[in-house]
């Protein structure tokens, strides 16, 4: 056997133990993006879930209200908005989950990651997140068949009471918002961590 030859052996041998530990590192990283991957899937099917069963609410809540033609208003104004957010939602989780011509791992990702950073850093949410709270919280309190929203325009302690519970409430609804959102852009931050780790092993 010729000198060349068992050096060419022993490239093949070299260059097989290398690729190994790599395919084992890109199966590691894989899991990885998976899993957070999977909890924005959570993520957004609460979010559809919760946007079902409000719609749910909203037609039994114009069943038991049929003639307080304010509150009718308000809840078809927020079934608008309801339903703008679960089609966003079904939007989201079907950019998240395709994944065309069978993209490798990297391209999938690098794809994902633009997106989500579109959906996580636009300013747009923060202007309807205050107009959705409102609404919502008109829906739920005005829910009493026995209350509508013109005996409440009558009683200037009932609508102190609404101010107040509109400015707590909406303040805890932004803080636990921005606690949501700036998870899940921890995660994104994650998920571009472990891409520079794919681009440094491919």
């Amino acid at each position: 056997m010729t000198t060349d030859s068992l050096q060419n052996i022993w490239k093949n041998i070299d260059s097989g133990i290398e690729q190994k530990p790599k395919k084992e590192l890109e199966s590691i990283l894989e899991k990885k993006i998976k899993k957070t991957m999977n909890k924005f899937y959570v993520s957004l099917g609460i979010s559809m879930t919760i946007s079902i069963g409000f719609l749910i609410f909203l037609i039994m809540a114009a069943i038991r209200k049929p003639d307080d033609i304010l509150y009718q208003i308000n809840n078809y104004l927020l079934s608008v908005l309801v339903l703008f957010a679960l089609g966003s939602s079904i939007w989201s989780w079907y950019k998240l989950q395709y994944n065309k011509n069978n993209l490798p791992l990297k391209e999938w990702l690098e794809l994902r990651i633009k997106w989500l950073s579109k959906w996580l850093y636009n300013k747009w949410v923060y202007f309807l997140l205050p107009v959705l709270f409102i609404l919502t919280f008109f829906s739920l309190h005005f829910y009493n068949p026995y209350l509508s929203f013109t005996e409440v325009t009558e009683n200037p302690e009932s609508l102190i009471g609404i101010l107040v519970g509109i400015l707590v409430g909406g303040v805890v609804v932004f803080f636990v918002f921005r606690a949501n959102r700036r998870s899940h852009r921890r995660k994104l931050e994650y998920l571009k961590e472990l891409l520079e780790e794919l681009c440094e092993k491919s």
